[in-house]
């Protein structure tokens, strides 16, 4: 089964999330056979732990709006992965208070959503997650034009 990346892609479109604020970076959402989970995870965490969502979307707009070279802030962002080609999986959170985290990467000036995580306390789970934002990212990279 072949997977299809929508090549508009979608913008983060929720009500948080600003276009003001993508001053350096675009953020948007990878959408593969028309399914996102980083978007499902981010409506997931408005209604369910809304401090959690809030944490990452400020996190987010830190990202849209400082270079990748620039992120000095590992409490709201940190690299968890890296390719042999030179890409990055990073992790998206707001320090020890929130237990959600998001995956993204960088192409360019564009940040990609791949999923989310919610952490538990063992951490059981975590590898699971990244490796996941890796083959998405790997998706991507394979057919992007």
């Amino acid at each position: 089964m072949s997977n299809s990346i929508d090549t508009e892609y979608l913008y983060v479109k929720l009500p948080d999330f600003k276009r003001e604020w993508q001053t350096v970076n675009l953020v948007k959402i990878l959408t593969i056979d028309n399914v996102s989970e980083a978007y499902d995870n981010l409506i997931k965490w408005k209604k369910e732990s809304p401090e959690d969502y809030r944490h990452i979307i400020n996190s987010l707009k830190y990202a849209a709006g400082v270079s990748r070279k620039d992120i000095r802030n590992e409490r709201r962002i940190r690299k968890v992965s890296s390719f042999n080609d030179g890409g990055e999986i990073f992790e998206v959170k707001n320090g020890n208070s929130t237990l959600a985290r998001l995956f993204i990467f960088y192409d360019e000036n564009i940040i990609i959503c791949t999923n989310g995580y919610w952490k538990k306390s063992s951490g059981a789970g975590q590898n699971e997650a990244i490796n996941r934002a890796r083959e998405l990212r790997k998706i991507y990279e394979t057919n992007r034009k």
